[in-house]
């Protein structure tokens, strides 16, 4: 605790988050997502149209899974910097380190700072947070613009301050579709605001405005793009995609088991306030409502939980007040080994980075593969995201797919029409179902065929590496 109430206590914060922008473009190789949403960004600033160029099949369609505004702003990075990995990602770290210092501002003009600080100091060493916030999929975005609307919202009820937050709720809404879940759960909250209050009209009139401000930007998406709400919502529902990241109905968001921790201490307490008749704020219920909306609705099957976890450190300042501290002071122990044991994980993934650091470097890979494809001929390269801007700057004439949807997307005489194929050791296995009466050579390239960390640390290792495939007597077999 003397810590936080230090005045050197921005000093390691600050150093922390340069070393977190300083490794942006290491800890991760590209992954799918960040890939899918740089290449439509990307098609954007070329042609005005949110297309997937990269796909094999049916890229001539735009995409309207998530609205434009999180490609919009993209778009301007790439226009301003040039398109790569390391700008991609940034767009998402400044959005998330503004967020985080959002949720600080908040949580210390409504709580006290020494609360503010502890929030700031749990969300930095987050695992789930960090790894949202140090890939390309552009969630805090969304996440920044909900919270500013919120805070806003919460702070004043004036009609600026109510168009403003209309406004960026709907931008917010227009970036991912994720945050209609969080929208959603202040439904109940503005009911039972409006009903137990005197100034009922007056509260109608408010809500009214902030109604239509974030239905106009809106509405204008859903009609220029879709014609018509009933083919929006059929874009989500008939979309098995998107349908398979919905009801979860479990606790599958918890990336790592001790992040149950934080959720249980909440139930915990509100336990204790409960039985112990203690008022719980509606501030309180109203951040509790988002983060259960999002575990009931929103499945698993990403870091999606990076975007519900700085709610849960704000329900938790709120409810860990000095009078409950000072009662259980056991309290401050298991706060002290939750941010232990998430300290150690950030610092043994980060070890790890250093330990292989070299191979997270693409320039010996992209060197290989240079000298393998000669792309002076242009040639036709299939190849997985993760080698997406490696050949991006080859100017080979590419396209992509994710393994998760091998068999699906891509036919065997898709794949005999590329002269050069590129894929992971998994992405190799598929590759020998997909062709059992195919013979092709398989070059290793980059770090291939290493394996030099035990299995239950695999997760941690990410580098270049990949296997060169080229088809045998391809005219045969096509």
């Amino acid at each position: 605790m003397q810590f936080l109430d230090s005045r050197h206590y921005w000093k390691p914060i600050s150093l922390w988050m340069l070393f977190l922008a300083a490794i942006l473009p290491f800890l991760y190789i590209p992954w799918f997502d960040e890939v899918f949403m740089s290449t439509i960004s990307s098609s954007f600033l070329q042609t005005g149209k949110l297309n997937l160029t990269l796909a094999v099949n049916g890229n001539e369609a735009e995409i309207l899974t998530y609205g434009p505004v999180t490609f919009w702003i993209q778009s301007a990075f790439f226009y301003l910097f040039g398109e790569s990995l390391t700008v991609g990602r940034l767009v998402n770290l400044i959005f998330g380190f503004g967020l985080f210092l959002l949720v600080y501002r908040w949580v210390k003009t409504n709580i006290t700072t020494l609360s503010a600080r502890l929030v700031l100091l749990f969300i930095l060493t987050d695992m789930a947070i960090l790894t949202t916030l140090m890939c390309g999929r552009l969630d805090f975005i969304s996440v920044f613009l909900f919270c500013a609307a919120l805070f806003i919202f919460l702070k004043n009820r004036n009609y600026i301050s109510l168009v403003l937050s209309g406004i960026l709720f709907a931008s917010a809404f227009l970036c991912s579709p994720r945050i209609g879940i969080y929208l959603a759960a202040l439904a109940p909250f503005f009911v039972v605001e409006s009903i137990s209050q005197k100034n009922f009209r007056k509260n109608i009139v408010a809500y009214g405005i902030l109604f239509i401000t974030f239905c106009i930007p809106v509405g204008i998406w859903i009609f220029t793009k879709l014609g018509s709400i009933d083919a929006y919502i059929k874009n989500y529902t008939e979309n098995p995609l998107i349908v398979e990241h919905v009801g979860s109905g479990s606790t599958s968001w918890i990336p790592k088991p001790y992040q149950a921790i934080p959720l249980l201490l909440i139930v915990a307490l509100l336990i204790y306030r409960v039985r112990n008749r203690i008022k719980i704020p509606q501030t309180i219920w109203l951040f509790i409502t988002i983060i259960a909306f999002h575990l009931v609705v929103i499945k698993e099957v990403g870091p999606y939980s990076g975007m519900m976890m700085p709610f849960v450190y704000i329900v938790l300042a709120l409810l860990l007040d000095k009078q409950i501290l000072q009662k259980f002071k056991i309290l401050k122990y298991v706060m002290g080994f939750y941010f232990l044991g998430m300290l150690g994980m950030v610092l043994l993934k980060t070890s790890i980075m250093f330990s292989n650091f070299q191979d997270r470097i693409p320039t010996d890979f992209k060197a290989q593969v240079s000298d393998s494809i000669n792309p002076k001929q242009k040639p036709k390269v299939l190849a997985s995201y993760s080698y997406y801007y490696i050949l991006k700057d080859l100017n080979v004439d590419f396209k992509s797919f994710d393994y998760n949807f091998l068999h699906n997307l891509i036919t065997p005489a898709d794949l005999r029409s590329f002269d050069y194929v590129i894929v992971n050791a998994e992405g190799l296995k598929q590759l020998k179902k997909m062709q059992p009466d195919t013979e092709f050579d398989e070059m290793p390239i980059g770090n291939a065929e290493k394996n030099n960390l035990p299995s239950f640390l695999k997760a941690f290792q990410n580098d270049y590496n990949g296997y060169l495939i080229t088809f045998k007597n391809k005219k045969d077999n096509g």
